[in-house]
């Protein structure tokens, strides 16, 4: 944790964007004269320094990666004319906080017809 706090006070972001990207640590304090214009890096920071120095908790922005699993139909083999599931699972529902890699495992059914 020490060297994600170190880096989101580093003072090199002056927008919440900038903050967001530089580790999944860092979080930027919106609250109106939080700081002055001149030290507009103090915004960004790891969520318990800006909570320490002050910032109201909803005014902070600290987006939070989350998946969802929508659809998830077991494989099956295609008989006759109806449709068969190849590949699931079939639909998901994600929300990432910029620069957050997910792994997502899908799986699939291979079949071949003679």
């Amino acid at each position: 944790m020490c060297c994600a706090a170190g880096l989101c006070s580093a003072g090199s972001a002056v927008t919440c964007d900038d903050c967001l990207q530089l580790s999944p640590q860092c979080a930027w304090c919106t609250q109106e004269n939080f700081t002055d214009w001149f030290s507009v890096t103090q915004r960004c920071d790891t969520l318990d320094v800006l909570l320490e120095k002050g910032c109201a908790r909803d005014l902070l922005q600290f987006p939070v990666s989350k998946h969802q699993i929508l659809q998830d139909q077991p494989l099956g083999k295609k008989m006759g004319s109806t449709n068969s599931t190849q590949i699931f699972p079939q639909k998901m529902s994600l929300k990432l906080r910029p620069v957050t890699l997910l792994f997502i495992c899908f799986f699939c059914f291979v079949f071949c017809v003679s």
